[in-house]
């Protein structure tokens, strides 16, 4: 019993003289710490660890930047380049069409001021007709190569008609489309082709003429073979049906006589049948009367206005032929 007392006690003393180590870990916040009296009790502090490294923030990839713009890039000397960098680039057909004429022809546009003035600035008071220039038909020559040139450039680049583009631009409808509905488009090209080229003898036959002090009878027989040349030209490609029609939609009969008949607004069958008399008195007195000034061409080309003017009101009737007396007259109908 004795022993086991002695034994207590010395415990008891050995744990009073140690010292109580208690780290701060073991310290939480809620826990309670009871140390007996007279002891001491050292509270160590954990051996810092070194911080875990944060991860680098991935940054977001960033697209390479694009170049700027510069029109240098798309511009070339080469018209067949220059077209294909601006199809690259996403650039309209039509907007191609437009940029490469617009360049041709203020290109030409130089060629063509060099060959009317020679380079020089003309003087505000010289009139036209008192300027130095070259043989004038000469220069008429050359100006109608240089247009078919430009033309022949321009089909080449984009296959299209120089003429129907712009037409397009000025009117917002080509002619073909406008007066040649009625054909199929192949057919619209050829007679489209066929008239650019009349286009191009009828004033050189003109100036030819005057250059050579023909008379008015050669002029006339002059004019009727290119008139029947161009006839000959369309009948190879249209049926007569198709003839007809063009020369009712196209030809210089039938435009002034729409515009003439615009306030009266006639008929088909009306239109047709003045037109077919009206045409015979142009062939004859208008188209190629030529320059005639001696009093009794005068006087056939008086009687025959009177004769055409009786044909139009057998034509239209009375009552017609009033309103469209009033109508060219005035402006109006009755």
């Amino acid at each position: 019993m004795l022993s086991a007392a002695v034994v207590a006690l010395g415990a008891l003393v050995i744990y009073q003289g140690r010292q109580l180590q208690i780290t701060t870990a073991q310290l939480q916040p809620s826990a309670t710490v009871t140390v007996p009296s007279g002891m001491s009790v050292r509270v160590t502090s954990p051996a810092p660890t070194a911080p875990k490294p944060t991860p680098p923030i991935a940054s977001p990839a960033l697209e390479p930047r694009a170049a700027p713009f510069h029109w240098r890039r798309v511009e070339t000397l080469d018209y067949r380049d220059y077209m294909a960098n601006l199809r690259a680039i996403g650039c309209p057909e039509q907007t191609i069409r437009d940029i490469v004429i617009a360049d041709v022809s203020k290109l030409f546009a130089v060629r063509r001021a060099g060959l009317i003035t020679g380079g020089k600035i003309v003087p505000y008071w010289q009139t036209a007709e008192s300027l130095p220039t070259p043989d004038r038909f000469e220069t008429q020559r050359q100006l109608q190569e240089m247009d078919r040139d430009k033309a022949g450039l321009i089909r080449d680049l984009l296959g299209v008609d120089l003429a129907t583009e712009l037409r397009k631009s000025r009117d917002g409808v080509s002619y073909p489309e406008n007066r040649l509905g009625f054909l199929s488009p192949e057919k619209q090209d050829q007679v489209s082709a066929i008239r650019e080229e009349m286009n191009e003898k009828w004033p050189l036959l003109q100036s030819a003429s005057a250059k050579e002090s023909k008379t008015p009878d050669e002029i006339s027989a002059e004019l009727r073979r290119l008139s029947e040349e161009r006839l000959a030209s369309l009948a190879k490609i249209l049926t007569p049906d198709e003839l007809l029609e063009h020369e009712l939609q196209t030809s210089w009969t039938a435009v002034n006589l729409r515009s003439r008949l615009a306030a009266f607004q006639p008929s088909a069958g009306e239109f047709t049948a003045i037109y077919d008399v009206q045409k015979a008195f142009d062939n004859e007195y208008v188209h190629y009367f030529g320059n005639r000034t001696d009093p009794p061409s005068l006087q056939r080309k008086e009687q025959a206005r009177q004769q055409l003017e009786a044909q139009i009101r057998s034509i239209l009737g009375e009552q017609r032929y009033t309103d469209y007396v009033a109508a060219r007259q005035t402006g109006t109908t009755r």
